[in-house]
Formats: structure tokens, C-alpha cells, sequence
């Protein structure tokens, strides 16, 4: 019998088993997702103790008074609307506060125009209601300005509310937080897209198809963009583009949705690129699937990167994940993550090399030049395709309502 098979299909078996675990564990994924499932009769009354003509605060505050509680929100995401401002409204008046503002985002303003609008209106607090995409264009807005922002995790990810271990089981407890609860601070990470010639367009995958992501055809725009939770370049940013595409799916099955976007990229090829860790670190030659930057260690479906990434300790983390041999790389990474989820240390199996590695490193900021042009992301906004990103960590820039 050769046992170098046999321990290497019980790596398989285990890998799988725990990242599955991992998964389940974290399986309010499905839950966080701030489902609105009230009674009719709980939300008659709340309508009815609130305003009995149902209407939600006006767009401006009155002259010469100043606004309390604003909310951003993302009127595509499908969730019951009506009840959380009605919601909000009750919570708001049993605290002695004014009626919680609403404003939309728009495809072409997806929440700093909003957010800007609300700091000139004096907001008290900005909350976004949304997914991880309207949370990033709020807070980038909110940074450094000393205004908390607020959360009401509507989307598919809800990736930093998740890290803040917010009560998604429970949409009063989370409208409490949002409009009572305490207020932390927590790092900004910013990520730099230089000034220079626009990049070609990144390569499509094998058997994904000609993409329909306008992102996935074009150079990223130069600039900075805030993110709370990741920033990165090559599979990460091509999953995001992928699931964007399939909306309706995402809306059906959560999470999940990412595991089927992710499923023609799972052989593509590493990419080259090379980086440089501060401001004065040596360049270091990669091949690798993946370059990341981490605020938070927890990613979509509750998967833990990272035990020790916290978004309030004034450091990035740089994630480097590498993956030989095929899918068995990915069962490899599978294995680790997994056992990450379950507070569990990996065991190397024996005799067994080691197929797939996801590197972490400490860092304040980096710089990374990849040979080819790769796709990035920030918080899961994909940006477009780029070589050449760099990233740092603003300590401190964003006060936030928790628990």
C-alpha cells in the first residue's frame, strides 16, 4: 500500500471537513444579512406609534436645527425598507432623538455624495444601510472627520460588521447599536492607484467566457480608495467581478454565491509580481494567486484569513496566497483557513509537501508591481484592472457605533 496516497487523501478529506466546518461555524453568513422578519402586526405598530401616515423624515432638517441621525442606504438591496424606518423611527424617538434622515445612493453616487451631504447637514451619526460597498463610500467620506458611522448590514458579505461581532440576529439590536450603541475607533486602510499610463486589460480566466464586467475591460482610475476590511489584486478582485455579474444569485444564496464565482479561476495562472514592504524595505519576487491587504481577518462566510488582523491595532497585514498542484493547492489552503475558522492551529500531515500557502505579514504600508495587468478590489468594489498598487493604514481615522 502506498501510504504517501493514503495520507495524502486523508489531507484532502480533512481539508474539506474543515473548512466546511468553518463555514457552518460561521454560517450566520446567511443570517447577516439583516433579514426583516417582523410580524404584520409588529410593524402596524410600529407604524402606527411612529407617524400614522407611514412617512419616512424629510430629505433637510428644518431651518436652523441640526440633523440627527442620517441614513445611506442602498434602495437596490432587497430588504424590507419601510420597517426599518419605521424601525429606526421608534428606536430614535424612545432615545429622545429626531427622526432618522434617509438618503439613496445612486448608480452614480454610491454614498460619498450622500455622506458629504449629511456632514453639512450636522449629522450626529451616518449610518449606512447596505452592503460592504455603500459601508466603504460612507466611512471613505467619514474618515478623519470624527463623525461615527453607523451599521445596518443589508448586503451579502456585511464583512466589517461581521469583524465588529454586530448582532445580526436581530434588527432592533442592530438599530439600537447603530443609533445608541458605543463608539470605538477603528484603521482606515487606503489603497493608491498611481498616476501614469492606463493599464491593458486584464485576461480573462479559463472558461470563464468573454467578461460582461466593464471593470474587467479597463484600467482602474489612479487615485486613493478607502477600505475597512481588504484591498487586493489578482483572484480576490476577479471573484468579486464575477459574482457582481450575478446579482440575482447573490441575493438567493449569499455567500455561496462567491464559491460559484470562483470556480473558473481555480487553475488560472499565478501571477509574477514583485513587493516592497515599507518605506524602506527590499523587493521581494512573488508568484502567487493572490496579493492582499488586510484590515480585518474575516472574510466571506465567516472564513478567518487571519486570527490575529484586528481593524483597530494600527497595522495591515499582507497576504500572499500561493497555490501549486491544482485543486489540491486550493484543499490545501482549505485546510488551513478552516482550521483558522475553528480557533484550531493547522497540523502539517506527514509525508505530505505542502501545495498551497497563504503568507502573512505585518506591515504599514506596500507597494506591489505585478508583471501583468490583474484586477483590483477594495472591500469588493472592483476598481478595474491595474499593475501597480500601494497601500497604507490611517491608525485611528474612523469612529464606529458597536455594542
Amino acid at each position: 500500500m502506498d501510504w504517501g496516497i493514503v495520507v495524502g487523501v486523508l489531507g484532502l478529506v480533512v481539508g474539506l471537513f474543515a473548512l466546511w466546518s468553518a463555514a457552518r461555524v460561521n454560517s450566520s453568513a446567511d443570517s447577516l444579512r439583516l433579514k426583516c422578519d417582523a410580524n404584520e402586526a409588529e410593524i402596524d405598530a410600529l407604524r402606527e406609534l411612529v407617524d400614522p401616515g407611514g412617512g419616512a423624515a424629510e430629505a433637510e432638517p428644518p431651518p436652523g436645527k441640526q440633523a440627527g441621525p442620517v441614513v445611506v442606504f442602498n434602495p437596490t438591496k432587497k430588504t424590507d425598507f419601510d420597517y426599518l424606518k419605521t424601525l429606526l423611527a421608534r428606536v430614535a424617538a424612545d432615545a429622545d432623538l429626531p427622526e432618522p434622515i434617509w438618503l439613496p445612493t445612486t448608480a452614480e453616487d454610491p454614498g460619498g455624495g450622500q455622506t458629504r451631504q449629511a456632514l453639512e447637514m450636522g449629522a450626529s451619526v451616518v449610518i449606512a444601510a447596505g452592503g460592504d460597498g455603500t459601508v466603504r463610500n460612507v466611512a471613505e467620506v467619514l474618515a478623519g472627520t470624527g463623525t461615527p458611522l453607523g451599521l445596518l448590514p443589508v448586503g451579502t458579505g456585511n464583512l466589517l460588521a461581521r469583524n465588529l461581532d454586530l448582532p445580526f440576529t436581530s434588527a432592533r439590536r442592530m438599530a439600537v447599536t447603530a443609533l445608541t450603541g458605543q463608539e470605538t475607533t477603528i484603521d482606515v486602510g487606503w489603497l493608491e492607484i498611481p498616476e501614469g499610463a492606463p493599464a491593458p486589460p486584464a485576461p480573462d480566466a479559463p472558461g470563464a467566457g468573454e467578461s460582461t464586467d466593464p471593470d474587467a475591460s479597463q484600467a482602474a482610475k489612479p487615485g486613493k480608495y478607502a477600505f475597512l476590511v481588504v484591498a487586493g489584486l489578482g483572484f480576490d478582485a476577479d471573484i468579486m467581478a464575477a459574482a457582481d455579474e450575478e446579482s440575482e444569485l447573490k441575493a438567493k444564496i449569499g455567500w455561496l454565491a462567491y464559491v460559484k464565482a470562483a470556480m473558473p479561476y481555480l487553475c488560472a495562472d499565478r501571477m509574477s509580481a514583485t513587493i516592497t514592504a515599507g518605506q524602506e524595505g527590499q523587493p521581494v519576487q512573488v508568484e502567487a494567486r493572490s496579493v492582499m491587504l488586510l484590515n480585518c481577518g474575516q472574510l466571506v462566510g465567516g472564513l478567518l484569513l487571519d486570527p490575529h488582523t484586528r481593524p483597530d491595532d494600527g497595522w495591515l497585514e499582507l497576504g500572499v496566497l500561493d497555490i501549486r498542484r491544482g485543486l489540491i493547492g486550493w484543499v490545501d489552503v482549505a485546510r488551513k483557513v478552516g482550521f483558522n475558522g475553528l480557533g484550531l492551529k493547522p497540523v502539517s500531515m506527514p509525508g505530505v509537501q505542502p501545495s498551497g500557502d497563504l503568507h502573512i505579514h505585518r506591515i504599514s504600508s506596500a507597494t506591489v508591481v505585478a508583471e501583468s495587468a490583474q484586477l483590483v478590489q477594495v472591500d469588493g468594489d472592483v476598481l478595474g484592472a491595474a499593475t501597480t498598487i500601494s497601500g497604507y493604514i490611517d491608525k485611528g481615522a474612523l469612529r464606529v457605533r458597536v455594542v
